[in-house]
């Protein structure tokens, strides 16, 4: 049975205004500072007055094949690890934001975030985990208040043009995910050449990169009596990856999941204190676009098969209930020489999963499979028809896409 590349979500975070000390820091089995796990350590304390740290779960593998959870790179275990991107500067890598609860003379849910940024300090990769530095970008915080909750949640969302954010109200979405890359088949299919393996552990990344503008993250922390604080995230969405064996040579514009009676959430809001979202707008179409222009599939020369891999982020939902019917998948593109001439196909079948909070499967044809999915030619009628939907205000068709 083939066993297809995931990687693991596995991050610790040690965020940090006071980033050029975390190097020389003492470690403990816990990959924590001593001074974050010690509340007797003296002057070393006061490196982490202004210190966030910050725990990433793992994402576990999770379906009928049963779970494991993976806590160091292990390709036959289909590990996914994802580690932090450092820009030019700390406001042009990834960033986080921090809410504190008291304010003198200000309601804790009117409280501003606080915008920490990842510094160019080297990454701390161990088994479990990868480490970054972080500082605060506002130069106004000086300190963190001790014995104070704080709340933390990433990816960091501007407030401009948000309306009422406060920790309880950050906008989230899960629309208008874009996978820029394909994963590249022919290289998996020739992996007992070193070379292969690594291009093809390369392209798996780059498939799977859009995620993290989606991997919703909230926490709830109390500083210690010096200020610092550590951080535990909770997950609060799920990731599945296709894996398709598409028909025909052609450029691959997007994957549509339909369900005829559950909808899935689209837009809406997460609420760090509880570590919940909360669904404003949803539908019973979602869609994942395949590059800007389309995608080409991978052609394996070792089966002359062409693939396309996927991955896409979404809210928790239990599609595997008796009361909802299983989900058609569809695959939309065009033809290589004439962008007009579109190409509609339907999967031949399709199992029913529970995109569980924190989970990471691959959805299967049927039940404990791991062969990909495969698809019929379909016509546009067929397509629009098979739906059942045209759309309306709440965006619940695919007619007109």
């Amino acid at each position: 049975m083939n066993k297809l590349l995931f990687y693991i979500f596995s991050l610790l975070l040690i965020v940090s205004c006071a980033s050029d000390h975390i190097e020389d820091s003492i470690t403990t089995d816990n990959n924590l500072p001593a001074t974050e796990l010690d509340d007797n350590k003296g002057e070393e304390d006061t490196l982490w007055m202004t210190a966030v740290g910050a725990t990433v779960p793992d994402l576990e593998l999770y379906g009928d094949e049963g779970e494991t959870r993976a806590l160091t790179f292990d390709y036959e275990n289909r590990i996914m690890k994802f580690t932090w991107h450092q820009g030019a500067n700390s406001r042009e890598g990834d960033l986080i934001g921090v809410f504190p609860t008291k304010i003198e003379g200000i309601d804790s849910e009117e409280t501003q975030q606080i915008e920490f940024g990842l510094t160019q300090d080297p990454l701390v990769v161990s088994d479990h985990s990868v480490t970054g530095t972080f500082q605060s970008n506002d130069n106004s915080i000086t300190t963190l208040e001790a014995n104070t909750l704080y709340l933390s949640y990433a990816p960091y969302i501007s407030e401009e043009g948000n309306g009422d954010f406060h920790y309880t109200n950050v906008p989230v979405t899960y629309l208008d995910q874009v996978q820029a890359s394909n994963v590249d088949m022919d290289a998996y299919f020739k992996k007992t050449d070193e070379s292969e393996m690594t291009k093809y552990k390369d392209s798996e990344t780059a498939a799977s990169a859009h995620l993290t503008k989606y991997d919703y993250l909230a926490s709830a922390a109390t500083t210690r009596g010096m200020g610092g604080v550590h951080f535990d995230y909770t997950r609060l969405g799920s990731v599945v990856r296709f894996y398709l064996k598409v028909p025909d040579d052609i450029k691959y514009d997007q994957i549509q999941v339909v369900n005829t009676k559950a909808k899935f959430m689209t837009k809406g809001t997460m609420n760090v204190k509880t570590k919940t979202l909360n669904a404003k707008n949803s539908s019973h179409v979602v869609t994942l676009k395949l590059g800007e222009t389309g995608l080409e599939s991978s052609l394996s020369t070792t089966n002359s098969t062409r693939y396309i891999v996927a991955y896409m982020m979404f809210a928790p939902i239990n599609l595997k209930t008796s009361e909802i019917p299983n989900c058609s998948l569809y695959l939309c593109g065009h033809t290589k020489t004439e962008p007009s001439i579109k190409k509609y196909y339907k999967a031949n079948s399709l199992t029913k999963i529970n995109i569980a909070q924190n989970k990471v499967q691959q959805w299967a044809p049927t039940i404990g499979s791991d062969e990909p999915i495969t698809f019929n030619a379909i016509s546009v009628e067929e397509w629009k028809e098979g739906t059942t939907f045209s759309n309306g205000d709440d965006g619940k068709g695919t007619e007109g896409w």
